[in-house]
């Protein structure tokens, strides 16, 4: 029968991509390169399924497709994701997947991508419902269709079939979706507290703007203001892309402010892409000035890569390009470490660098795993700024006086080591 994960590991998705990236270790070893290639046939589709969707919108215009397409692939967050070992690159693919099957009404390719959307993660699910929506919107006020089951039909077989994987899950396991066995995700679904509600609204709409993205949205306010006074009629495009806009909000939204662990940029990837798409489409046809705007635009969305906020500012590191320096950053502190005989598991640390290492670097010779930090015993600490932690540690390694830096990386990794250590440590010329 088909094995799950085993409790310790899972938060609650199916294992089918780890399954798939599983067999590409099979074949060709267990490397970060093979996972790489692994998922870039995801990477082409998603560029496919981005040229496809464009013509449809821009039919008569080749370059206001390519331009649609930049503007989204070169968003900070999908971006990001796109050079990550990451779910969301088949997640992504399939929801563009959906997107065009539905605007070319094939009802086969809609379930078999759907199905597949719904089961590769349950963020998939929950951008699948909001898809739901559009495609009901399309069929019946749209498209005018007669409500009926045999219309209904692709969503029908589509829930059938998740459906009945999840309730193999179920039996499998006695559990779904959250996973409260391991007790590691407690937080994934208890409710917020109205405080906390507050913050998660106020969080999920800077989320929106960040990293260049309030060039887009200004567009649009500006857009719907203009329309609303002047009464004028919406084309059918653009109310196609508004209403794919609106149900992905009202599906993210209240799943979002809803519990206390609130999602990160990369959950709202299918809200980005729709907004990229969108702003392109209503600058291009109803703005006077497009290309200053469109210049304008593109270079907002570009500063986004540099957007760095202050050390106890959580930032959304895997959704930024800002993070690609961490890695070579790493090795070399790594190498440091090793140079000076230091034993790397008694050096503290903070999520996501406590991993052992064979799963972080997939390296299986010399296995090693960083310690959580506790300031009462470590006399070394690794720290990055691309690590969001409480201020409480911040406080104490920078403000406390009790812990120096002995070896910098260009402020985004530090070695710290304590006054009261039992090593004795010359910091080297910085």
């Amino acid at each position: 029968m088909f094995s799950l994960v085993p409790d310790d590991f899972t938060t609650g998705h199916l294992p089918i991509i780890p399954y798939y990236i599983a067999i590409w270790w099979k074949l060709f070893g267990k490397t970060l390169l093979v996972s790489h290639l692994a998922l870039l046939p995801f990477v082409f589709g998603i560029i496919v399924q981005l040229k496809n969707i464009a013509s449809k919108f821009f039919p008569d215009n080749i370059w206001h497709q390519y331009i649609s397409i930049c503007f989204i692939l070169l968003d900070a967050t999908l971006l990001s994701q796109l050079t990550l070992i990451t779910p969301d690159i088949v997640q992504t693919f399939l929801f563009l997947w959906v997107i065009n099957s539905l605007l070319s009404g094939k009802k086969l390719e809609f379930t078999i991508a759907s199905s597949l959307l719904g089961l590769v993660s349950m963020r998939g699910l929950i951008a699948l419902a909001g898809l739901f929506l559009f495609f009901i919107w399309l069929e019946f006020a749209h498209r005018k269709k007669k409500i009926s089951l045999t219309e209904l039909l692709p969503i029908i077989t589509t829930v059938i079939i998740i459906t009945t994987v999840y309730s193999y899950h179920l039996l499998e396991k006695g559990w779904l979706f959250h996973n409260a066995q391991a007790g590691k995700w407690d937080n994934s679904l208890s409710l917020a507290n109205p405080y906390q509600i507050v913050k998660n609204i106020l969080a999920f709409g800077f989320q929106q703007l960040d990293y260049g993205r309030i060039g887009l949205w200004v567009v649009l306010i500006i857009f719907m203001i203009k329309t609303l006074k002047s009464k004028r009629i919406i084309n059918s495009s653009v109310n196609i892309l508004l209403v794919l806009l609106v149900t992905q909000f009202l599906v993210w939204f209240p799943v979002t402010i809803a519990f206390q662990n609130f999602f990160g940029h990369r959950y709202f990837i299918p809200i980005f892409i729709i907004l990229g798409i969108t702003a392109v489409f209503i600058i291009v046809n109803y703005f006077r000035l497009k290309k200053p705007i469109l210049i304008c635009c593109f270079a907002i969305l570009l500063s986004g890569y540099f957007w760095v906020y202050p050390r106890k500012f959580a930032q959304g590191w895997d959704g930024t390009p800002a993070h690609w320096p961490y890695y070579k950053a790493r090795r070399t502190m790594i190498q440091y470490i090793d140079n000076n005989g230091y034993d790397k598991n008694k050096i503290a640390s903070f999520f996501p660098n406590l991993a052992n290492s064979r799963y972080i670097d997939l390296n299986d010779n010399t296995p090693f795993k960083f310690k959580t930090f506790n300031p009462d015993i470590d006399s070394l600490c690794f720290y990055s700024n691309t690590y969001n932690i409480d201020d409480e540690p911040i406080d104490l390694l920078f403000d406390s006086g009790y812990w120096y830096p002995e070896l910098i990386r260009k402020d985004r990794l530090r070695l710290f080591y304590s006054e009261e250590s039992p090593i004795n440590i010359i910091p080297p010329a910085l």
